[in-house]
This record gives structure tokens, C-alpha cells and sequence, in this order.
């Protein structure tokens, strides 16, 4: 199925959907040990969630939002509501924090 704008009210629900789509996309990461994949026409398969995340980031990147933006822009705006999708979930959030602090911070 292809996302379109028009099947979204609001640009930013295309974001959520594409950000929570990327959370799936976790149990499906063949590089993780551990994890498993499912047949590419299996809607839950990498291929297929990340298909559809273009799809999605796609109608975002044409929607009035997202229209003549910079890349750096939408970037940006992705990784917020990734943030704010974890942020949501107290056991996300728990697990993250767990994560980070257990680890030297080393980002730019």
C-alpha cells in the first residue's frame, strides 16, 4: 500500500506513522543478533516496513510542511518525532535512558 497525504489530516501524523514503523523496524534488523525477518511480502518484513517509511517520508517531504524544506530540515524533524514517539512510552523511554547511560557519549 502506498502512502499518500491524502491519507493522512495533519503532515505530522505521516511522521508518527513513519517513526513508529521505524520501531518495528528493530525486530526486523538482520545485522542485530537475534533477530529474525519475515518473508518480503509479509507486511511486517524489513523490505516492507522499509518501504513503506519512503512511502511515508515521501508524502511528508511533498505535504505543506515538508514542501521546498532542506534536507537537513527534514532530517531533523524525523529524528524529533522519533524522539517524541519513545518519549510516549515509559518502557521505550526507560530502555533508552538505560542504554545511554550506559555508554560514553561520544556524539557530535
Amino acid at each position: 500500500m502506498k502512502f499518500t497525504l491524502d491519507s493522512f489530516d495533519d503532515p505530522e501524523q505521516l511522521l508518527t506513522a513513519a517513526a513508529r514503523l521505524t520501531l518495528r523496524l528493530v525486530l526486523r534488523c538482520e545485522w542485530v543478533e537475534g533477530c529474525t525477518d519475515k518473508d518480503d511480502d509479509d507486511p511486517d518484513s524489513w523490505q516492507s516496513l522499509y518501504d513503506r517509511i519512503s512511502d511515508l517520508m515521501g508524502a511528508y517531504a511533498h505535504s505543506s510542511e515538508g514542501k521546498g524544506q532542506p534536507p537537513a530540515f527534514l532530517m531533523a524533524r524525523f529524528a524529533a518525532t522519533v524522539a517524541d514517539v519513545i518519549a510516549k512510552v515509559p518502557s521505550l523511554q526507560a530502555a533508552v535512558a538505560a542504554d545511554l547511560a550506559a555508554k560514553q557519549d561520544n556524539d557530535p
